[in-house]
């Protein structure tokens, strides 16, 4: 049986022909020296080792490569890393230089590869160790940045988070980061900051996700704006098509425009933690001359924390309020169903006895809030929303208009429903719950007729019959109606708050006893 010889490098007798003796004895010993151990060798007699011509430049490459590993790749990889790569390939070399010893008679002589790889990874295992510290150290600031920027994302500083990514070096999460950045910008409708953060990305990595997209989007978004610029720029927002994403207010994400109030929109919203439907109530700041833009801001926050603090079932409960650059916003239950304004033309009239029991709802709810010190200020049919499914009626909108500068007029425009205001409302006076009472009652003669009880082509010739001139009673208009409704509707429409209901409780105590006498047949069928 042949033994053919393991060695690091041939000895110079091995050229061309087999080892004789003497040259297998000299590589034995050679074996011994390098292993400190003696092999029991078997001098072949058949086989002869043969040495390519290219393995000197074969030998240089390999050592140029092992070199240029160990200067140049080693830095850029972790220690443990770096280490498997230097002890996987000095294994490969010694089994190739082994396979080509045994199956092709080849003398590969590998081992100065080797020992350059090996000794040289020694030497930069501890050359290199400073280096790796400081860029453990830097990777780890690194990451503290990026936490930072999430953060400050999570807090709406959105600002500050992107100078953060910006000082950042472009890797895969600062990408991300930028990229989750610009859909916040553009959900909050900041759009020239969204397209500038998507701008970014597209210059450092272009064709990331769909920039190109969002790009586009944001661009007739833009367009909109401007042919819309007249209206409301909440609005506007709603009306872009996709890809923009859908804005949101504070955590709500707004689903689609519910209507329009003389100062805002109202939103159909989500709650994302707890998938809550919400109606959101807006008031735009662009309404208002910028003197008067911080004691709105006061007044707007100070009354929604009051109507926060109703808890009444015919009272729509207000969860959560915010600020936006350009408006203040007010989150709040979402009620099925429509506004009674819908009841108030004549083919649409609801049964007496239903608005009978509706403004007994309504008044006893504004009976509870005026005992929290809170007056409406804008009852109207409009603000009570009421669901045929269940009969239930809630007030809507407490608080908001009483934003108004004690109810004085805004560029010709009275701020607040004329048609519905008390005498001293429109003239400036104090509001007091006796306001509401007043509003109640045009409310209660409009559902009962179909017809307001003032009517005018113009704001001053309204002002003027309101506090001047009698109404008609409401069974001129309807005949059929119970003796109740003239009572009660003469009796809150009259023009010295003293005059009316003392409370919205006593009117309520009146709208009962009429359902019971008046009205009791009807009731019970």
């Amino acid at each position: 049986m042949d033994a053919r010889l393991y060695t690091w490098a041939a000895p110079a007798s091995l050229n061309a022909t087999a080892p004789g003796p003497k040259a297998f004895e000299s590589m034995s010993a050679l074996f011994e020296d390098a292993l400190g151990t003696t092999p029991v060798l078997t001098p072949p007699q058949e086989t002869a080792l043969r040495s390519p011509r290219w393995q000197p430049l074969a030998e240089r490459a390999l050592i140029g490569v092992a070199i240029l590993w160990l200067v140049w790749g080693l830095k850029r990889v972790s220690l443990s890393t770096g280490l498997a790569v230097t002890l996987l390939s000095s294994l490969a070399l010694i089994a190739i230089q082994v396979g080509a010893l045994n199956m092709q008679a080849l003398w590969l002589p590998l081992g100065v590869p080797v020992l350059y790889l090996l000794t040289g990874q020694l030497v930069m295992l501890f050359w290199l160790r400073p280096w790796h510290a400081l860029q453990a150290e830097r990777q780890a600031h690194h990451m503290l940045k990026l936490d930072h920027a999430r953060l400050l994302m999570a807090q709406g500083k959105a600002d500050d988070a992107r100078d953060i990514l910006y000082r950042c070096p472009p890797t895969p999460r600062v990408l991300e980061l930028i990229y989750q950045l610009a859909g916040i910008q553009e959900q909050q409708r900041k759009y020239n900051a969204a397209r500038e953060l998507y701008q970014t990305l597209q210059r450092l990595r272009p064709g990331y996700k769909d920039v190109g997209d969002r790009l586009a989007g944001l661009e007739k978004a833009r367009d909109a704006l401007a042919e819309e610029a007249s209206s409301l720029s909440l609005a506007a927002t709603v009306a872009m098509q996709a890809p923009v994403k859908k804005p949101i207010l504070g955590r709500y994400q707004l689903e689609r425009e519910l209507g329009r109030g003389a100062m805002g929109v109202v939103y159909l919203g989500t709650d994302p933690s707890i998938h809550r439907k919400v109606a959101i109530k807006t008031l735009s700041y662009a309404q208002f001359p910028p003197e008067q833009l911080d004691e709105i801001k006061d007044r707007f926050f100070r009354e929604a924390k009051a109507a926060g603090r109703l808890s009444h079932p015919n009272i729509v409960t207000v969860f959560d309020m915010g600020e936006e650059p350009e408006l203040a916003w007010m989150a709040m239950d979402y009620v099925k169903g429509k506004t009674l304004d819908y009841y108030c033309r004549p083919d649409r009239l609801l049964p007496v006895a239903t608005v009978y029991q509706l403004m007994l709802k309504v008044a006893e709810a504004l009976d509870y809030a005026h005992r929290q010190h809170i007056i409406h200020r804008d009852i109207k049919p409009g603000n009570l929303i009421y669901s045929d499914a269940s009969g239930e009626v809630k007030i809507m909108d407490f608080g908001i208009a009483r934003l108004t500068d004690d109810s004085r007029t805004r560029t010709s425009h009275v701020m607040g429903s004329p048609l519905y205001m008390s005498p001293e409302q429109l003239k400036g006076s104090k509001v007091t719950a006796a306001s509401d009472i007043f509003s109640l009652g045009a409310t209660f003669y409009q559902l009962l007729t179909g017809s307001t009880p003032f009517k005018a082509d113009t704001l001053p010739e309204l002002t003027l019959q309101i506090m001047t001139r009698k109404h008609r009673s409401v069974r001129d208009l309807r005949k059929d109606l119970p003796a109740s409704a003239v009572r009660i509707t003469n009796k809150a429409l009259q023009k010295d708050p003293e005059k009316r209901y003392a409370s919205a409780g006593e009117m309520a105590e009146q709208l009962r006893k009429a359902l019971r006498s008046d009205l009791r047949t009807e009731v019970a069928g």
